[in-house]
């Protein structure tokens, strides 16, 4: 069955609008707004952005929405020709990707509506005359693309660490050249593809948490590079970039073996200012009076788990999806205190050891994921770990050592979680900063509730726990 819209007079309408597909196509567009807010504290172009302006134009393209599929598949063109780049909108660009990003919210709230937008050629028009930007000089060792990473990202390096993540990396470089050499030569085969992205995200983790900031964002790209269309990998540039990449990656731990005697060993502190990475200077430039992007604790963020997780010998990846989602500002500033408790309680009592986890058969590296979204008029914080899950039978005991529940009292899973909000409620055997899974969970529940939200916990054994946090757009701060 094809969908064809219907004339009405001077309008379109789309009667035969699939179920849901207006809502999908809105989806698209706002996420092209989130990450337009990145672009433009970056000045970098996050992949995410034309992955929404092409999903936005291939999902309206079975509708027939022509207006939508053109200016869009005209935005994901001039995105991708400053893909890996890192220049300065001028004033006339800004103002012209606002009103491409504005025309498509519209049209795609038409759509939602069941309209047919109005078509902007005159958009469509201005961004295909721009084409491609002059290309930069070919960077080399004297300032080129090393002084360029450093203008977007410093390193922290840990100097107890660092020795361990040079072994590492040698190790695992090696790995990555030969399995990239072999994807080139049987570009179809995609168990190539996936090796590498094995390894991409074990030497990312690993530079993360060592403080190799510059190293950790460059393998950060890489990954999104090896996930893009089967149809790139025919293209020689994809290979060359990836190539180029290791290149990078080399020079970089060549500088930090010949720093890394001098580097200090300071204690960091948790109070101390913001490293200079791509999400602190998102938050710098793009926070204003009443909003704040998410980026803007995100260095604090990563500290925090590169703190707990050298602390505890653990090895743990950070994934922050939602930096580019603005919030109220004293929202954020509320809960970035009880999101710090999270993580910390998520990385000592959630994610195993490392020989636990080789021989449960995970990766040694534990992954945490924090989520930020705007979703049916809420602000949903989601923060996930791959770890052991709650031990049900130990809340279970407990509730009944402190009298929570009766010896014959029935008491679901569910019933059992919501247990590590009551306050002074622990499952943990030993005393320490961050004490048994459920401590200080009291605290983070009156904080939320403080702000008109609520928060849901839930969690399957062996495989990890989910706090999904929901909060009003415009918070109840009191």
């Amino acid at each position: 069955m094809t969908f064809e819209p219907t004339s009405g007079g001077d309008l379109v309408h789309l009667a035969g609008l699939p179920e849901g597909a207006g809502e999908e196509v809105l989806h698209y567009a706002r996420a092209l707004r989130q990450h337009f807010t990145v672009f433009k504290a970056l000045h970098e172009v996050p992949p995410q952005f034309i992955y929404a302006a092409h999903a936005l134009a291939e999902a309206s393209r079975p509708l027939k929405v022509q207006p939508v599929v053109e200016l869009a598949a005209a935005l994901e063109d001039w995105l991708r020709a400053r893909r890996d780049r890192v220049f300065e909108p001028d004033a006339a660009q800004l103002e012209s990707l606002e009103q491409v990003v504005a025309a498509l919210d519209g049209m795609a709230q038409s759509v939602s509506e069941r309209c047919m937008p109005q078509a902007q050629p005159d958009l469509v028009q201005r961004l295909q005359s721009e084409g491609r930007p002059q290309a930069p000089a070919v960077p080399g060792r004297e300032g080129g693309w090393e002084s360029l990473l450093e203008s977007q990202v410093r390193d922290d390096v840990d100097v107890q660490l660092l020795p361990v993540f040079l072994e590492e990396a040698d190790g695992l470089g090696g790995k990555i050249r030969a399995v990239l050499r072999a994807w080139r030569e049987s570009p179809d085969d995609e168990r190539h593809g996936q090796s590498l992205k094995r390894l991409l995200h074990t030497l990312k983790g690993s530079a993360r948490m060592a403080g190799a900031m510059r190293i950790g964002e460059i393998v950060h790209a890489m990954e999104d590079r090896a996930e893009d269309d089967a149809r790139e990998r025919m293209q020689p540039s994809f290979w060359e970039a990836l190539s180029g990449d290791l290149e990078r990656i080399a020079a970089l731990l060549e500088e930090l073996r010949a720093i890394g005697p001098a580097v200090s060993d300071r204690k960091e502190d948790a109070h101390a200012p913001e490293p200079d990475t791509p999400l602190t200077r998102a938050g710098q430039r793009a926070v204003n009076e009443h909003m704040a992007p998410f980026a803007s604790i995100g260095g604090r963020l990563y500290r925090t788990v590169r703190q707990m997780a050298k602390e505890l010998n653990k090895r743990v990846n950070l994934e922050l999806p939602g930096a580019g989602v603005e919030v109220d500002r004293r929202m954020l500033e509320r809960m970035t205190a009880p999101i710090e408790h999270l993580l910390r309680n998520a990385i000592v009592h959630g994610l195993e050891s490392e020989p636990v986890r080789i021989r449960l058969g995970k990766s040694p590296i534990g992954e945490i994921r924090l989520d930020l979204r705007q979703e049916s008029g809420q602000v949903v914080l989601e923060l996930s770990d791959d770890g052991a899950g709650l031990n049900f039978a130990a809340l279970r005991a407990k509730a009944l050592e402190q009298g929570l529940l009766q010896p014959n009292e029935a008491a679901s899973d569910e019933r059992l979680a919501q247990l590590i909000f009551v306050p002074g409620f622990s499952t943990a055997t030993e005393v320490s900063e961050v004490a048994g899974r459920g401590v200080g969970l009291d605290v983070v529940r009156a904080e939320v509730d403080a702000l008109g939200g609520r928060i849901d916990v839930g969690s399957q054994s062996g495989q990890g726990t989910r706090f999904t946090i929901y909060l009003p757009l415009e918070p109840a701060v009191r």
